[in-house]
């Protein structure tokens, strides 16, 4: 289990994802989409949000959503 770090209120925060296959050898997948929530509510802060398929990529909490 991944261990979940600690992000000051409102700031920026960067999620980097990566993709694997079973073998551990990293791959592009054909769709991704990506959700924010409140992990101590549950409360959906960015509802579903395509991104452009890459072996990693970048995801942006803002200081709002993070707010």
């Amino acid at each position: 289990m991944a261990l979940l770090p600690v992000v000051n209120e409102g700031t920026t925060h960067v999620v980097q994802v990566s993709f694997t296959d079973e073998d551990g050898a990293a791959f592009t997948p054909e769709e991704v989409a990506a959700r924010v929530d409140n992990v101590a509510t549950g409360a959906e802060v960015r509802g579903w949000t395509a991104e452009t398929p890459a072996q990693s990529l970048d995801i942006e909490i803002t200081p709002a959503e993070n707010a």
